[in-house]
């Protein structure tokens, strides 16, 4: 069942964030005069390009409103889900809000409330794919700890430097390339890029989460303004990963503060 749930959130997940995307470059061509050019319009006239967006986004809506994944979570997860709106939405000392830079608020076709939860649905699925498909982000993956170079480990070293050694004895010439690179395996050096998934997936996980949240909301809580631990703790739950200890991600959290993280972007 496990499997099966995770290939499902899967496939849920990166389909929701697909719509996602689409219904925000799409609200921001309906109601920023920046979001169309002269390549965009095509000759059309802007204001009437803009409410033919503005209609455009209301169905792209309409089709994130009504995606499975919200109800798939609620089906199988529904105390999980309901925890990390409560840990978002009720908590007396925390405030979330969207960001105002990226979003368009007091809209007659949603209700900010509506857009904060599609929102946080949105950091839910970005969560879910990197979780547990890191290899889908081969361009950024392993700048971003997603992805991890393999090396020759110390049983190939041994092995290949026993091989050299040999050589050497008998008098045997190796023909070059051939030599220099066994040297470079020998000494733990890899000939060619060649990633596999991280097996520091927590880390990965809240990494998503923290800049998915630094993008998407403005957060105020009694401490340090970052996401709450409790609600990564309801989505680690959802992954069926061993639920850390509060601690634990507050000092992961504390990773991902200061300035070299300004510019990083989220993989998802």
């Amino acid at each position: 069942m496990e499997n099966n749930n995770h290939r499902k959130l899967l496939e849920l997940s990166k389909g929701f964030i697909e719509q996602y995307k689409r219904y925000v470059v799409i609200q921001f061509q309906a109601y920023d005069a920046r979001g169309s050019d002269e390549r965009t319009l095509r000759g059309q006239n802007k204001t009437n390009f803009m409410l033919s967006k503005r209609l455009e986004s209301i169905n792209q809506l309409d089709s994130i409103d009504k995606h499975p994944l919200e109800q798939f979570l609620k089906y199988y997860y529904p105390d999980q889900l309901k925890y990390i709106h409560n840990m978002l939405k009720h908590v007396h000392s925390v405030s979330i809000t969207l960001n105002p830079k990226n979003y368009f608020l007091g809209l007659e076709e949603i209700n900010d409330d509506r857009q904060l939860d599609l929102a946080i649905m949105r950091v839910i699925a970005g969560a879910i794919i990197v979780s547990l498909k890191p290899e889908l982000f081969l361009e950024n993956g392993e700048q971003a700890g997603a992805l991890i170079q393999i090396k020759p480990n110390a049983h190939v070293q041994k092995k290949i430097q026993e091989a050299l050694n040999a050589c050497k004895s008998q008098g045997l010439e190796l023909p070059h390339p051939l030599k220099p690179q066994l040297k470079l395996l020998a000494n733990g050096i890899p000939l060619s890029t060649q990633l596999e998934p991280t097996n520091k997936t927590l880390k990965l996980m809240i990494r998503e989460i923290t800049l998915l949240g630094n993008h998407f909301f403005i957060i105020n809580t009694s401490g340090k303004n970052r996401f709450s631990s409790k609600a990564i703790m309801a989505i680690s739950e959802i992954l069926n990963f061993r639920v850390p200890s509060e601690r634990t991600i507050q000092s992961i959290q504390e990773s991902f503060d200061g300035p070299d993280f300004d510019d990083a972007i989220p993989l998802s």
